[in-house]
């Protein structure tokens, strides 16, 4: 396994993974300061070593709880050698070289906590622990060649919670150490940026469920599925229901957004771009053909991203950016 040298090191590995692993958080996060942009980044991937382990298709609950658990083992003392030689005698390897060689850098990512301040790196840490132990939980049903993962709205939003509501919390937790203000991440901020999470996550999975049936899983209850079956396509009125629902939690995070001091350009222009560009994937989705295209395109991309930087630091004019593309999702619940 390569060696990376300890901060600067880690933060090139860093930003040089992040394209491979995630288009949206290798916009957002470089857009942070510093040490905030490594707190971030480095929490990132590891939330994605988690799902990597998650979503491995060659593996059973047990074996994925067996590796979950490992690599909490290994997160709370990366100096120990031996659980992340037991990870790996177990760990089957995948296609995917960039998810695979984030797996094996697992060592050296943990490591890099300890190069942290302790707030920052005890915060990661209780993130990964809530998560891994979360994904634990479920055990998903097969029918026919599809897992269902979740079975009922309630699962839906848990599932979420523990892969995207977890870093919610975490990223709230990182923004107040920065600003030097914990009273900034009061409860109700703590509550926004859970649901922010949410929002974007459901998004993802809105957005992937074509993907994602083809590997077979699905992430759907059955109850928003044509015929309420799993492997079916979004009904058209689990479609509106799931894009109402996932409004509600970005909702509040248009609330997070604008509660971060207007001085904190920065964060707040990390949320903004994930806000803006999850809500115009929405409008995809709700306008997209059964099979159709549900990703927004390189120009959509460059154009949000601009008007996003022109509108971050005014309130208002924030806010009404915002509306406009809040109102182009509702014209698909709507119609």
């Amino acid at each position: 396994m390569a060696s990376i040298e300890p901060t600067s090191a880690i933060q090139s590995y860093t930003e040089s993974m992040l394209p491979h692993v995630s288009r949206t958080f290798a916009l957002t996060i470089p857009s942070l300061r510093q040490p905030l942009r490594q707190e971030v980044g480095l929490a990132y991937l590891l939330c994605r070593v988690a799902d990597t382990i998650e979503d491995h298709p060659e593996i059973d609950r047990t074996k994925r709880d067996f590796l979950l658990g490992k690599f909490l083992d290994f997160a709370k003392a990366p100096a120990e050698s031996k659980p992340w030689n037991a990870f790996l005698d177990a760990w089957p390897s995948l296609e995917s070289k960039h998810h695979e060689d984030l797996v094996t850098h697992t060592p050296e990512l943990l490591a890099g906590l300890d190069e942290l301040s302790e707030k920052p790196a005890h915060a990661i840490r209780e993130c990964l622990e809530e998560m891994c132990f979360g994904m634990m939980t479920f055990e998903g049903r097969q029918s026919g060649r599809v897992v269902t993962v979740c079975e009922d709205p309630d699962q839906l939003e848990f599932y979420c919670h523990i892969v995207a509501g977890t870093v919610g919390i975490l990223l709230t937790r990182l923004f107040a150490g920065t600003m030097g203000s914990n009273d900034w991440a009061s409860a109700t901020c703590l509550e926004r940026g859970r649901r922010f999470g949410l929002g974007l996550q459901l998004t993802n999975i809105l957005k992937d469920h074509e993907s994602d049936k083809e590997r077979g899983v699905s992430y759907l209850p059955p109850k928003y599925l044509v015929g309420g079956e799993a492997g079916a396509a979004m009904s058209v009125d689990g479609s509106k229901k799931l894009l109402d629902r996932t409004l509600g939690h970005l909702r509040a995070g248009l609330d997070y957004i604008q509660s971060i001091p207007v001085e904190n350009r920065d964060m707040r222009l990390f949320c903004v771009y994930a806000h803006h560009m999850a809500l115009a994937t929405l409008a995809e989705i709700g306008g997209s053909k059964p099979g159709g295209r549900k990703k927004i395109s390189r120009e959509r991309v460059e154009s949000l991203v601009s008007r996003a930087q022109s509108v971050v630091d005014t309130p208002d004019e924030l806010a009404q950016t915002t509306e406009l593309l809040f109102d182009q999702v509702a014209m698909h619940i709507i119609g």
